[in-house]
């Protein structure tokens, strides 16, 4: 298999997970119980659905992550570079706490329910600050360099933009635990956000977007 097909396949990738994360965004949207403990919420059919989701579509929006930028890497500059490293290494380091949630959280609601009704520690909010914060900057700078390379539409990395910032702000707003309407703006945000990941690689997959003379090139 050639590497342009490798990258291709990217674009497939970044499809079905940004799928797979809209969807466990809307069925958490759907099931949220903000009277529930959190003991329930994290033994619940909804949290387990969700949590699946989430563990596939993180990995594969990664991988299209890495065909969005190998497409034509020239084209996106330094400014592209620094904004794919720092959406994929926050990407990892925010898959890591997805796992750990995932697997974690439902053992303590099990045999320690007591535990989740504290204030976590402060390094784990600092940890998750940071995940999340590094993944939704690399995007934000993603879309930028998407912008003044003219490699993807100009109203997807737009969106791509809008809706990093607002999960970014929602995550610093919310602290982990968003209350009713940060949980719709969060959910509102990854649906643009998402949505133009799935849209840029549409274009990837298919092949199509910008040739070299209508590309801008980043000096």
């Amino acid at each position: 298999m050639t590497s342009a097909a490798l990258i291709r396949w990217c674009g497939l990738a970044a499809i079905l997970g940004a799928a797979l994360v809209i969807l466990a965004d809307l069925i958490d949207l759907l099931t949220a119980d903000f009277d529930a403990s959190p003991s329930e919420i994290f033994t619940s059919f909804g949290f387990y659905l969700t949590s699946a989701l989430f563990l596939v579509g993180g990995p594969l929006v990664l991988l299209g992550l890495v065909g969005l930028y190998a497409r034509r890497p020239e084209a996106m500059g330094a400014l592209g570079l620094i904004a794919f490293l720092g959406a994929f290494f926050g990407g990892v380091l925010a898959q890591g706490a997805i796992w750990a949630q995932s697997f974690f959280t439902p053992a303590i609601a099990i045999g320690a329910p007591e535990l989740l009704e504290a204030e976590p520690p402060g390094v784990v909010i600092f940890g998750a600050l940071l995940s999340f914060t590094l993944v939704n900057l690399g995007w934000i700078l993603f879309g930028v360099a998407v912008l003044r390379s003219g490699i993807y539409p100009r109203v997807a990395a737009l969106l791509l933009i809008a809706g990093a910032v607002g999960a970014l702000l929602v995550n610093i707003l919310s602290g982990g635990n968003p209350s009713r309407i940060l949980l719709y703006v969060g959910t509102a945000s990854d649906v643009l956000f998402f949505g133009a990941i799935a849209w840029m690689g549409f274009v990837l997959l298919a092949g199509r977007g910008s040739s070299a003379e209508q590309t801008s090139r980043v000096r």
